[in-house]
């Protein structure tokens, strides 16, 4: 005979007769079976969430390439501008200067 307390599922009531134990059993088979899809699904969640990233990366690196072009070449054009301004800036002097020795 089974013991006082015998075999009991999640609800409390003993599982003693052996069609409660394959519904018992059965309940854990598809439990074990959703789990191990989930799981599956989970890894392959997991696999595109890493190529997510990983693209997500090669783009940040590009866009960061980028701006530091556009930075280098904002630089250039401040430089260029700098010079063009002197440079108007002395033939400015030299043209009001030229127009006072003709007087």
């Amino acid at each position: 005979m089974a013991s006082a307390s015998g075999n009991k599922g999640l609800s409390g009531k003993k599982r003693n007769t052996p069609e409660d134990l394959l519904e018992h059993a059965t309940h854990l088979e598809l439990e074990n079976r959703w789990l191990e899809a989930r799981l599956k699904t989970n890894e392959e969640e997991g696999q595109k969430n890493r190529l997510k990233i990983d693209d997500l990366r090669r783009e940040l690196r590009e866009c960061k390439e980028a701006l530091e072009k556009e930075r280098d070449q904002v630089a250039t054009y401040r430089q260029d501008n700098k010079e063009l301004i002197a440079s108007h800036e002395q033939f400015s002097i030299a043209r009001v200067s030229g127009m006072q020795n003709n007087r």
